[in-house]
């Protein structure tokens, strides 16, 4: 998700919380910004512990400082927006984003080093302050001991067909098979306006045709109202059009769980990773680049060094993940030979393994 996805910011002026230590948990998750960096941190802590403590982290100004000059503070947050940072200190704290960086070190340093950090995307610091950095192809990171690249990203059990049985009666008069449709929005990688809108509706139309069956639309914070809208006057097949709003009851864990198949935008990796996580066969729908892109030389030494360093980071390149998927079979461009099989597998177990490792620090003698 992009920088506007920001629904769960505390609104200014909300009471700072205090926390009480679970009993059992020893993980703290680090929420931020945006809905698709914490989803990810939370799929990751649900894996470990039911257990975990979530604390909701707003910033100040000063998060604009590179992470290599700020080091390990509490300075970047805004104390009376976020929740209460106090020991007992957590085993592990998984982070996302490069703002969670200096409190995430920060933590640790309050440790005396006790606390370990995994830190998931691209933390735009030091590789090396870090226990893990789990990373996806997007971000071009270069190797390290303490960097894993996952396929895809961690991402939320969207739950049994049983969990949504509401859901599933209000779509009962569509046809099926049910095709899930997710839309990501305008990013600086891709571009999503009113033509794109119309030709996204205009192609899941003409796949819900030939099969017979119909649309479950979801749009994203970043869809934004006007492109939802032309999507929805744009259809032609029977479908059910989620207009995000933020508050009212959203369907989309339901369209995961429900659906037959899936079109996804080709900007939104966490989307990708919902619905390949489903085993549904999964399409990609091209946009139009955005801009110019500068071209990351991964062999340069100097750069690689630069990188490992925090000092520089890579452009994000989205069209990696598309090549894995695309290699691997968990993923066909839309209006190519669709799948018929997603091959999640691996990537299933490029998770369990990451989750055993970390796993086994938290169950170590200490």
């Amino acid at each position: 998700m992009m920088a506007d996805d920001r629904a769960n910011i505390p609104a200014p002026g909300t009471a700072r919380r205090v926390i009480p230590p679970s009993r059992r948990g020893r993980i703290w998750v680090l929420e931020g910004a945006r809905l698709g960096d914490n989803s990810q941190a939370h799929a990751l802590a649900e894996r470990l512990s039911p257990n975990y403590r979530s604390l909701k982290l707003s910033y100040n100004r000063l998060y604009a400082l590179p992470n290599a000059v700020l080091g390990a503070t509490r300075l970047t947050l805004n104390t009376a927006e976020s929740d209460d940072l106090s020991p007992p200190w957590p085993d592990l704290v998984i982070s996302t984003g490069r703002r969670s960086v200096p409190a995430a070190r920060w933590i640790k340093a309050q440790s005396a080093g006790k606390t370990r950090v995994v830190q998931i995307g691209r933390p735009r610091a030091p590789l090396d302050w870090f226990d893990i950095v789990l990373t996806t192809p997007q971000y071009g990171l270069p190797g390290a001991d303490n960097v894993v690249e996952l396929t895809l990203p961690f991402v939320r059990n969207s739950g049994s067909p049983e969990d949504h049985a509401g859901w599933a009666l209000r779509f009962a008069d569509l046809p099926r098979p049910w095709i899930g449709v997710l839309t990501g929005g305008q990013g600086h990688s891709y571009r999503f306006d009113d033509a794109a809108a119309h030709k996204l509706a205009t192609a899941a139309s003409r796949v819900a045709h030939n099969v017979g069956g119909s649309l479950l639309v979801s749009a994203s914070p970043r869809t934004g109202r006007a492109n939802s809208k032309t999507i929805e006057r744009s259809l032609v097949v029977p479908a059910h059009v989620h207009h995000w709003t933020g508050r009212e009851d959203n369907p989309h864990q339901a369209i995961l769980a429900l659906a037959d198949r899936f079109i996804v935008t080709c900007d939104s990796v966490s989307m990708m990773a919902e619905a390949c996580a489903t085993g549904q066969p999964v399409e990609l729908f091209k946009l139009d680049a955005a801009g110019w892109k500068p071209k990351w030389q991964a062999r340069s030494g100097i750069l690689q060094s630069l990188a490992r360093q925090g000092w520089l980071s890579p452009p994000r390149d989205i069209a990696a993940v598309h090549r894995r998927l695309i290699e691997t079979g968990q993923a066909a461009w839309l209006g190519e030979p669709p799948l018929h099989q997603n091959s999640a597998g691996p990537v299933a177990q490029e998770h369990r393994a990451a989750v055993r490792r970390i796993r086994a620090w938290l169950d170590a003698p200490r």
